[in-house]
């Protein structure tokens, strides 16, 4: 019989879950990650309120993904010649690496923690500095006479 693992990669946690071909669910796992949030950003500047950093590891990230995906076939009991497949989805973070793909810190004010080298999602930094550019150009193509791009803003 053949088996499938999806992998999930969330904000807080990965979490693993192994099926076999009927799409019966055989195990799941899951692993915390950490989440660092403990000072201010320091990632633009430029501005005096800053939202806190969310910073994770991928060192860290890429762990918990192995240790579920190592418990689910555990816990199953399956052989893992079985599995045909793993899927994967994730939340859209920064993970910031070097040419020689080692981790890079975004962890300021001195940048030397290259655990914390992923930027979240949730790390909203000044929402305004960041949407200038796209509010400002919208508001130069109103001020445009085209028609096709009048009808495209309103």
């Amino acid at each position: 019989m053949s088996h499938y693992i999806g992998l999930d990669v969330g904000t807080g946690s990965a979490r693993a879950c192994l099926i076999d071909e009927n799409g019966d669910i055989l195990s799941v796992a899951d692993k915390d990650i950490e989440t660092w949030h403990d000072k201010a950003g320091y990632y633009v500047r430029l501005v005096v309120k800053r939202a806190k950093q969310q910073e994770q590891s991928t060192d860290d990230i890429w762990a918990a993904c192995c240790t579920v995906t190592r418990q689910v076939v555990q816990e199953s009991g399956v052989d893992p010649k079985s599995v045909k497949g793993i899927g994967f989805d994730a939340t859209c973070s920064l993970a910031v690496l070097s040419q020689d793909e080692s981790p890079v810190s975004v962890s300021g004010p001195d940048f030397t923690d290259n655990n914390r080298n992923v930027i979240l999602w949730c790390d909203v930094q000044e929402l305004s500095l960041l949407c200038y550019p796209y509010t400002n150009s919208i508001e130069r193509l109103k001020r445009q006479k085209s028609s096709t791009i009048q009808s495209t803003l309103y």
